[in-house]
């Protein structure tokens, strides 16, 4: 309906600019009509891939041209519409004929879908965004992502807002497309806030050789982060591209490299290049075994002894080989034992004797394999249950049962070592828990895995004129005690608890199951509670009160040491970032601490955090 809207108004803007235009504009008009008109565009489907599992996380729908005696690019179309005023009516267009096409292949994973600006601030004025593409829709709403170009000038920032608001309350994903190479900027972000940003081609073309292009990008990819956006590193081309944006932590990837547009949406496995240097992507305590998986080349259980043979004396590095059948991990062949024992034989003739039999005849049949998500920690004691003449073979791994690469031994060992540096660098130097960056994953990570979880926000009251009145060492006792208290108490929930950090202070943060948070912080005030007389001493605490300063510098009396602990939960409100949950964190300690003495408060009710 409102693409055939906006063609009558293209027509009447047709009469009333052609007696003020020249041939070559009215040629223009004329080409995008009969584009449109004849069914001359249609939609090609580039792969997002996700970078932890080398599967399709979406694809992004681009328009081509099907006539070949037109001799422009898409861009310059675009360009052409908008000099001649119907970017409404291509950009429609285009936008139907992509969703027609991925509903007809059945596209199941995301479609990131563009959207003009202009299109976007008018259909938000004149027509109140009734619905972008129909009331039935064939592929849900929160599986189509709106990507909003920045190349263009918003002209009013007012409606244009309106308008992103009114999608994302309909439940569209937006995502900034080309950010960093055209008009809005940070601007643009602050007012999106989208959900993706698609970081431009510019930026990652020679960024492992550019310095001023890594550095961005860097400061780039952490602000998202930091906002909870994901982000989208485009026109990959080069492996060496692909290995320097890995490192900065960014989720997908597009571009040439991985795949290119076709008009059929390829849903193959790519293995993500790279994967031995992926070990310094994620935070180290994020890391799973899969991170470190590099695809090795595979031979079927039906081959040759020489194509194996090939394939080890062609590659010297090589020190197993995945038998593969049908995507699945069948057997495999260790170098040592497939040169000295088939290939050589005990008496020089292995060749021989061996060179009619089949793979499946030679390898070995028993394969231990580990999925993708283990832990490293499960990893190596996988490892160490295997046999001491398969100890340092490398380690198959798989993703959904089937073959997704190996991690050498050696590998795995430097990743382990890594993660203590990590943990013991990323500490509270006072308690030695987590800090503010691996609570910052943690929380990330959760999100991103779509877990359900409540954060605890723990604070002592009054801990600064506890710390005047006592001094500083015994302000530090009483941090260090808080935290072996934590730790104590989630032991009887190791089950269900996931985490605990110290932001710096006295304040502390747990994560827990959402049926157990409330459990473990009555826990931890009972425990805190006993240990009052060795802080206080046995006078003042018989008292139930002391003397300090006041932050006005007088003289006041205080109450004894207590906890003020608040509670959110993500299962029942609607947050769904870092930053709304930080904000939610601060809101809900502030009101258990309206309570005296030890208090805990669990916000229950859900957040309206929609300007966050």
């Amino acid at each position: 309906m409102i693409v055939e809207q906006l063609h009558e108004e293209s027509a009447v803007f047709s009469i009333l600019t052609n007696s003020q235009k020249g041939n070559s504009y009215q040629n223009e008009r004329d080409l995008i009509f009969d584009l449109i008109d004849n069914d001359l565009l249609t939609t090609h489907f580039q792969p997002i891939y996700n970078q932890s599992d080398g599967y399709p996380f979406g694809f992004e729908a681009l328009t081509r041209i099907t006539d070949p005696s037109v001799n422009i690019d898409t861009s310059e179309l675009f360009d052409m519409a908008r000099n001649t005023g119907l970017i409404q009516l291509l950009d429609g267009h285009a936008r139907h004929t992509a969703y027609t096409k991925a509903c007809e292949q059945c596209v199941q994973e995301h479609i990131f879908i563009n959207m003009c600006p202009e299109t976007l601030v008018r259909i938000s004025s004149d027509y109140g965004l009734s619905d972008l593409f129909g009331t039935e829709l064939s592929i849900p709403r929160e599986r189509i992502v709106l990507e909003v170009t920045e190349e263009s000038a918003v002209k009013n920032y007012v409606l244009f807002a309106r308008a992103i608001e009114q999608l994302k309350r309909k439940g569209y994903k937006i995502a900034i497309d080309d950010f960093g190479a055209g008009y809005g900027g940070l601007k643009m972000l602050s007012i999106i806030e989208p959900d993706f940003v698609k970081i431009d081609r510019h930026f990652i073309s020679d960024i492992d050789t550019t310095v001023v292009k890594y550095n961005l990008v860097d400061a780039i990819v952490m602000a998202c982060h930091r906002l909870g956006i994901k982000v989208i590193a485009e026109g990959v081309e080069r492996d060496e591209e692909m290995f320097a944006a890995l490192n900065f932590g960014i989720e997908y990837f597009q571009g040439y490299l991985l795949a290119k547009p076709a008009m059929l949406a390829q849903r193959n496995y790519v293995p993500i290049p790279g994967g031995r240097d992926r070990c310094i992507i994620k935070a180290a305590e994020d890391k799973r075994i899969g991170d470190l998986a590099v695809y090795t080349h595979t031979v079927h259980p039906q081959d040759s002894l020489r194509e194996a043979y090939d394939k080890f004396i062609n590659n010297q590095e090589t020190r197993l080989i995945p038998v593969v059948r049908d995507g699945y991990l069948v057997g495999t062949l260790n170098r040592r034992e497939f040169l000295e024992l088939q290939v050589l034989g005990k008496c020089g003739y292995g060749v021989a004797l061996n060179h009619r039999k089949t793979i499946e005849e030679l390898m070995e049949k028993i394969v231990i394999s580990i999925d993708s998500e283990a832990t490293l920690e499960d990893a190596a004691r996988r490892i160490q249950a295997r046999s001491k003449d398969l100890i340092y073979d490398d380690v198959c791994v798989t993703h959904r049962g089937k073959y997704y690469g190996t991690v050498p031994v050696s590998v795995l060992l430097g990743a382990m070592t890594e993660k203590t540096i990590s943990l013991a660098r990323n500490a509270n130097p006072l308690t030695g828990l987590p800090g503010n960056d691996a609570i910052f994953r943690e929380v990330n990570r959760k999100f991103s895995e779509g877990l359900l979880f409540d954060v605890c926000y723990i604070d002592l009251d009054n801990f600064k004129p506890f710390n005047d009145n006592y001094g500083f060492d015994r302000g530090d006792v009483a941090i260090r005690e808080l935290g072996r208290i934590i730790l104590d108490v989630l032991k009887l929930y190791s089950a269900q608890c996931s985490f605990v950090g110290h932001i710096g202070g006295d304040d502390f943060i747990v994560i827990a199951d959402p049926g157990q948070s409330e459990d473990i912080c009555s826990e931890i005030n009972s425990q805190f509670k006993n240990i009052l007389p060795e802080l206080h001493g046995n006078g003042d605490y018989q008292h139930g009160y002391y003397f300090s300063k006041s932050r006005k510098g007088d003289l006041e009396k205080f109450p004894l040491l207590s906890i003020s602990i608040g509670i959110v939960s993500t299962a029942s409100s609607n947050i769904d970032s870092y930053q709304k949950l930080a904000q939610a964190a601060a809101e809900v300690k502030k009101t258990a601490k309206m309570t005296p003495g030890f208090s805990i408060f669990k916000e229950r009710r859900a957040y309206d955090l929609t300007n966050i």
